[in-house]
């Protein structure tokens, strides 16, 4: 009973105080930072696996030009470039001319077990 009160009194002054203005500010400044840190905690995981992707396939693509590399680093630098470059080049049949053949076939394998984009 006396806990099922508390509960009751502390939802009513949660409430009664949020119609506060200065309570009003506190708890929206709170809720945008907290929203802030959860889209960086995001955002750090996917330019980790970001990372890993991009190592793997340099690794991989050893000996090739500077253009290539190039390139390959503007397709790994955030998820957008690398759902582009998968709707382009790995379901599209646009031809690239950086990456191909069995080693665009091995990026588009790597780019789906990453769990980067949705597929």
């Amino acid at each position: 009973m006396k806990s099922g009160l508390i509960i009751f009194l502390l939802v009513f002054l949660v409430f009664a105080l949020q119609q506060m203005p200065v309570f009003y500010r506190l708890f929206s400044d709170t809720q945008t930072e907290l929203v802030m840190w959860l889209g960086d905690a995001r955002k750090y995981r996917e330019n980790k696996v970001l990372r890993k992707l991009h190592e793997d396939i340099e690794s991989t693509f050893e000996g090739n030009n500077e253009a290539q590399v190039a390139y390959l680093e503007k397709v790994t630098k955030n998820t957008e470039n690398l759902a582009t470059f998968y709707r382009l080049y790995c379901v599209g049949a646009d031809k690239n001319p950086f990456i191909y053949g069995a080693k665009l076939h091995y990026f588009c394998e790597r780019i789906v077990k990453s769990g980067l984009i949705k597929v």
